[in-house]
């Protein structure tokens, strides 16, 4: 032994080195770092002598270069593991020498046994040393542990297998069920209910039974608050444990809100009408939304974790990869694509890649998949009908000029550009107030370019209709009168974004006008427009010995103003006839004019609502013609009276058969024959080139034509929503509605158009709010009843419309003081073309009931009628309110 010890060997014991090292080597120990010695020597299992280093050089690299052998010109002589009894290694014996040596077997042996001594020495010095570190390890830990048990929040304590009591840390007082002083020493059943004491009973036994942590969470009433711990519940003996708890109510409440937060957003991302997920870098899905579960025809559960090659097959997968690419690159990609669905239905959809960034590395992207295919469709639609559009119009036979937000021609037809004298590339591009144009009014007045149809239309977002402009024509060198309506496109937002433009040539017209003068002056007949009030409007300068005073003492006044009373009455009452029955009516009259009774046959025609023109012709030769003729007549009536009674009613009888014939005839036509009487009246007159017209005859008999054509309109549009009613295609589409607003403007137009014959009244209850209703199917129901009110009510009478809410209802009442309906009538009221037996001359064509009772229907409402013949009618409706579209 005493040779080992005189060899220079430096052995290292749990990191330390020998200070032998200092003796034989002149080195101290703060100079030897052991991680200088070679690493793979430290950690070997076995010896390593001189004689063996070469076999173990390619397992222990660095023995023969070490760096610490080189730096004190040191030779490797040998390495022993150092290990306790169990097996534990704790150290490296390690020797070296400036000069390489031999090891005989002797001095191995020797070796070997200075290191089992070494080994028994150093344990001993361990036990010891450690001995002394845990007395003083534990008086820390004991001052530790109180420290951290008045730090602690935690509830701790030890429990034996009877669930009882034994110990309670004092730590949070707060938290314990009731106070330590009346836990300690009690079981659990002593202070807890049965099934809750039991249930900590179990948790206890299973801990011990297992010898393994258990973990569990419940929950306590402390001062009426619900408290909730986390507890781990960990074996201390064979029949005790310490049972751990944290108060985990907030992060309880907190987990609580989050679920219900990350439902929320689950519930929003599903009823997203797109497709949604998230896909990680390495391209499996961590997340979709169920639009992706409906497409793919597969649960959430088993497309989360699949390769997104694997979900959308290999040539979809092959498209999308540059597009996964960029987007894990860190850059946003959307492009759009087709896709053929599971039921093989074509489909275009919009694809947005969006990266998912932390601390600007990319961890996936959101894929964010729109359905486009009914967009796509528009758009060929659109396009499709834009064609359709440009060559409507180029058949048409007015000018058309589709102009921008600014102006600007962009699409002009063949009838535009014969009209202007121009060709297509000269108009395009160019606006309608263009100087070159030179417009002017009908006075020969400059027409400033602001005031022109479509920068008005553009301005205001309204229509302009019936415009009269004269344009100049550079190229033919003269000058065209066009009548001009500008129709302003308005976008979602109700911007201007185009004005349709539309002209017609009226320059014959404007040279026709002095003719029409002309005719006026050369006829006998005495021709006027008068109001509903007997208002003397305009007169024609025809024959002014007709007049019974001078044409400037007449016009602006009131028949009453110029006549005798009797005589105003019956002027006035012939014209409200012809207004109200829009029919024309024939009478005749006598005026005393000068010294001498003039008869007339007057011929009175609605020219709008609230004008008509009287023609009246001078019979009175005629008449007395028919003086000699009856007097005559009466001598002979004398004669044969008594041979033609019964003739007489014979011819009754064939008279009635006759009437009922001609009231059929009258009802089916006289709606269509009265307005196309005035149009073809008006017309003839207007064509006629021998009369000179002025501006102001030209424009009423203009206004004639547009009133009558007016009057067909809604005629046609009667028979037409008939006729949608019977087919069942009258649509149904509520929306938001100012009601009292509503009725309160149809009243104002019906009371403009009877003037002051009758009294319109709307009582409304103004607690009525947030009404949807159908505006167009809404206005259908008031103006045929009210009209249907107005018409069958003498004049003067009142008209009421009472509006008022009952439960989830709004109840329209309208009541009247007319002609009633008889009793046998009111089972076919709301019948076809059926119409009252009382209703007489009266005009109507049967049908308005008709389209309300449908109209009503549409609502999901009733509509009830009640009547008296000679004492007025009162219709009531009933509207649920506030109903969606499909819902009636």
């Amino acid at each position: 032994m005493a040779k080992v010890l005189d060899l220079p060997l430096v052995w290292v014991v749990l990191g330390q080195v020998s200070p032998q090292v200092g003796v034989v080597w002149g080195l101290s120990v703060e100079q030897i770092e052991p991680t200088l010695l070679p690493q793979s020597l430290l950690v070997a299992d076995e010896a390593i002598f001189l004689a063996n280093i070469e076999n173990y050089d390619q397992h222990y690299p660095g023995v023969k270069s070490s760096n610490f052998l080189e730096s004190f010109d040191l030779c490797f002589l040998a390495a022993l593991p150092l290990k306790t009894g169990n097996g534990n290694r704790f150290g490296t014996l390690f020797l070296a020498d400036r000069r390489v040596r031999e090891f005989s077997s002797e001095h191995r042996s020797m070796v070997l046994e200075f290191a089992s001594l070494l080994v028994e020495v150093l344990e001993l010095k361990l036990v010891t040393a450690r001995s002394v570190e845990v007395e003083a390890a534990l008086r820390d830990s004991e001052a530790e542990m109180r420290a951290l048990f008045a730090a602690l929040k935690d509830v701790i304590l030890v429990l034996n297998s009877e669930g009882r009591y034994l110990k309670i840390a004092p730590t949070n007082p707060r938290l314990l069920h009731i106070s330590e002083d009346e836990k300690l020493g009690k079981t659990l059943h002593e202070i807890f209910p049965q099934q809750q004491a039991d249930m900590f009973l179990s948790l206890v036994r299973y801990t011990l039974a297992s010898q393994q942590t258990v973990s569990a969470e419940y929950s306590l009433s402390i001062e009426g608050e619900e408290v909730w711990f986390s507890t781990n519940i960990t074996p201390l003996s064979e029949d005790t444990v310490v049972w751990v708890a944290r108060d985990v109510t907030e992060q309880q409440q907190a987990e609580e809100a989050l679920q219900q937060s990350v439902a929320q957003i689950r519930l929003i991302m599903d009823s997203v009408p797109a497709r949604i997920a998230y896909v990680d870098r390495e391209q499996h899905y961590r997340f979709v939304n169920h639009q992706y579960e409906e497409w793919f025809q597969i649960p959430a559960e088993e497309i989360v974790g699949k390769h997104m090659r694997e979900l959308l097959g290999e040539p979809i997968y092959q498209g999308c990869l540059p597009a996964i690419e960029t987007v894990l690159s860190g850059q946003q990609v959307i492009y759009e694509d087709n896709m053929i669905s599971i039921k093989g239905k074509e489909h275009y959809f919009q694809v947005t890649f969006t990266p998912h960034f932390r601390e600007q590395e990319v961890l996936g992207f959101y894929v964010l998949v729109q359905d486009i295919t009914e967009i796509k469709f528009a758009e060929a639609v659109l396009r499709s009908n834009e064609e359709r559009f440009r060559a409507l119009i180029q058949d048409l036979q007015v000018g058309i000029l589709v102009q921008g937000a600014d102006a600007e021609i962009l699409l002009c037809n063949r009838a535009a550009i014969d009209l202007l004298g121009v060709t297509e590339e000269q108009l395009l591009g160019r606006t309608s107030f263009d100087p070159t144009w030179n417009v002017i009014h009908e006075d020969g007045s400059v027409f400033p370019g602001a005031t022109h149809p479509v920068p008005q239309a553009i301005a205001t977002g309204k229509s302009v209709k019936n415009v009269i402009m004269g344009v100049y024509r550079p190229s033919m060198g003269d000058r065209v009168w066009l009548l001009v309506n500008a129709e302003p496109r308005l976008t979602a937002e109700g911007r201007v974004a185009q004005v349709i433009c539309s002209f017609s040539d009226i320059t014959a017209y404007k040279q026709s006008q002095a003719e029409l003068s002309a005719l006026f002056a050369a006829l006998d007949d005495v021709i006027l427009v008068v109001d509903a009030g007997g208002r003397y409007l305009k007169i024609a300068p025809t024959d002014p010995n007709l007049l019974y005073k001078p044409a400037p003492d007449l016009i602006g006044k009131r028949a009453h103003e110029v006549f005798p009373p009797a005589l105003a009455d019956y002027f006035v009452g012939q014209v409200r006839l012809a207004l109200e029955s829009k029919q024309r009516i024939q009478t005749e009259y006598s005026l005393q004019i000068g010294d001498r009774e003039v008869w007339f046959s007057a011929s009175i025609s609605p020219l709008s609502d609230s004008t008509a023109i009287w023609v009246a012709r001078d019979i009175t030769q005629q008449k007395q013609a028919e003086v000699v003729l009856r007097q005559s007549n009466e001598e002979l009536e004398a004669k044969v009276q008594e041979r033609t009674a019964e003739l007489e009613r014979v011819r009754a009888q064939e008279q009635e058969l006759a009437e009922l014939k001609a009231r059929f005839i009258t009802t089916a036509s006289h709606e269509f024959r009265t307005p196309l009487t005035v149009i073809l009246t008006s017309a003839e007159l207007l064509k006629r080139e021998d009369i000179q017209w002025t501006d102001e005859k030209r424009m009423k008999y203009l206004q004639r034509i547009q009133d009558a054509i007016r009057s067909l309109t809604l005629i046609m549009n009667d028979i037409f929503t008939i006729s949608k009613v019977e087919a069942g295609k009258l649509g149904f589409m509520p929306t938001p509605l100012n009601l009292e607003s509503f009725c309160q403007d149809l009243l104002d137009d019906l009371q403009f158009q009877v003037a002051r014959q009758y009294q319109l009244k709307l009582n409304y209850d103004r607690t009525l709010t947030h009404i949807c209703l159908d505006e167009t199917l809404l206005w259908q129901i008031l103006t045929n009843l009210l009209s249907n009110a107005i018409k069958y009510s003498p004049q003067g009478s009142r008209i009421d419309l009472d509006i008022h809410q009952q439960d989830s209802a709004v109840v329209f009442t309208i009541r009247d003081q007319g002609i009633g309906i008889p009793e046998q009538d009111m089972p076919y009221l709301f019948e076809s073309f059926h119409r009252g037996s009382n209703v007489g001359t009266i005009s109507g064509t049967g049908l308005g009931l008709t389209i309300v009772r449908r109209c009503v229907e549409l609502h999901g409402g009733s509509i009830t009628v009640e009547s008296a013949v000679g004492a007025g009618t009162t219709f009531t409706v009933i509207i649920p309110i506030n109903q969606e579209v499909g819902q009636a």
